[in-house]
């Protein structure tokens, strides 16, 4: 005989007109509708990035979105939503339409499914939240979702699984729902190795979630180097177009960058911080939300022998939990030298105000204040630490910029700073 496959499934359905659900699988219904989890997407990624005279930090996708499928896996969603719609018109249903804020939210789900433990597959979040809470919808209609784990990574295989489920089956063929979006995520080192979900709605009802492209550093880097141009000792000029309608916090009348459809490039318009050798910006998308931040510079780096000592006074801009911006006063000293090679880091007078930065809104925020001690790292060329980085621009170290990525309480706070050396 041949062995089968075993095949993990559960459906869960919410009903608006009663509240409940249909199915001996059916999750109850979370009371308190808690915020929505993070997408697994939404992880930063590789820490470093640098070509020359751009470097570029952590980038963390906006929260409720996920990466748009690349090609492939666009294709196996395809057919398995044709092959959905075929089980609905076998059956004189009108097909469903596609909801891309359902298939953004199945995503996510597919891809929470993964992170889960054993040979089953549950219909619930991360957080322990139910995935047909409310909170994660706009709209009042029936709601439903479909999950599955697969060693087959065949569209065709899951959908005759559902077909041949009664519970999944019905949820298909009801006529409670006229919306779907489907989800797919590969895992190699999980029990699985292939999740799948599908969440449904009835009438406009759809999900808060939505599909993004991701940033690609390369991208990033060529946009910024291109509007970059030198003098033979390294003072920067850019040539980009200014916005004096921008609202982000960096400075007044910022160099902007297109980045694709959906994110831009924000740079801080450095000489109206009497800087001649750097600048620092920030990556968003097209709802202002910071996503990672750069430095644009041709670094300096000490020849052996050297020793340098130093203050200098800057500002920096940030983010806390990618809601609200932030702006603060930099101060640092160097010692670099045959005994020490460090910088002393301290950023403080930190505001912070929503993503629409206004000086009038916003307020004085003690918790994004620290100090920092940053060492030489020869191998990379730049000070570390473990919450942060900076470098060296100008002949002699007249200027330096860097990132730094620290918790405050439960949440990410990054940013990006330049400064200029005081006597």
């Amino acid at each position: 005989m041949k062995p089968q496959t075993p095949i993990s499934l559960l459906t869960l359905l919410l009903l608006a007109a009663c509240g409940g659900g249909s199915s001996d699988n059916t999750a109850p219904a979370d009371p308190k509708p808690v915020p929505p989890a993070s997408s697994p997407d939404n992880k930063p990624i590789t820490p470093m990035y640098v070509i020359d005279d751009v470097h570029i930090g952590d980038i963390t996708l906006p929260p409720r979105t996920v990466a748009r499928p690349d090609a492939l896996t666009q294709a196996k969603l395809d057919a398995a939503f044709a092959a959905t719609n075929e089980l609905r018109t076998e059956k004189g249903l009108p097909p469903f339409t596609y909801n891309e804020s359902l298939a953004a939210y199945a995503t996510i789900r597919a891809q929470e499914l993964s992170t889960q433990q054993g040979t089953s597959v549950e219909h619930k979040r991360p957080n322990g939240q139910n995935p047909l809470d409310p909170a994660n919808f706009i709209g009042s209609g029936a709601l439903a979702e479909n999950i599955g784990a697969d060693r087959s990574s065949s569209a065709a295989s899951i959908v005759a699984a559902w077909r041949n489920s009664p519970h999944h089956y019905a949820t298909i063929t009801s006529k409670d729902f006229q919306n779907l979006g489907i989800g797919y995520y590969y895992a190699a080192n999980s029990v699985w190795h292939n999740y799948w979900a599908q969440t449904f709605t009835g009438g406009n009802t759809r999900s808060i979630y939505s599909y993004i492209t991701p940033i690609r550093r390369d991208e990033v880097a060529k946009a910024a180097h291109d509007a970059a141009q030198y003098t033979a000792d390294g003072r920067l000029t850019l040539n980009a177009p200014r916005d004096s309608t921008n609202t982000s916090g960096i400075g007044s009348n910022p160099y902007t960058l297109a980045l694709g459809r959906e994110h831009r490039i924000t740079l801080f318009p450095y000489q109206s911080a009497g800087w001649s050798y750097q600048t620092f910006g920030a990556i968003s998308d097209n709802s202002g939300v910071p996503e990672a931040y750069l430095n644009v510079g041709k670094p300096f780096t000490p020849g052996d022998g050297a020793t340098l000592q130093a203050d200098y006074r800057g500002s920096a801009i940030g983010d806390l939990g990618q809601h609200d911006r932030v702006t603060a006063e930099v101060s640092a000293h160097l010692d670099y030298g045959s005994a020490h090679k460090t910088l002393s880091l301290k950023v403080d007078k930190a505001m912070r105000s929503g993503l629409s930065f206004t000086a009038s809104s916003a307020t004085r925020d003690a918790r994004l204040d620290f100090e920092d001690t940053l060492n030489w790292n020869a191998n990379t060329q730049r000070f570390e630490s473990d919450t942060g980085n900076a470098r060296l621009y100008g002949a002699g170290g007249e200027e330096l910029g860097g990132q730094f990525s620290r918790a405050v309480g439960n949440e990410a706070y990054r940013g990006a700073y330049g400064a200029k050396k005081v006597q």
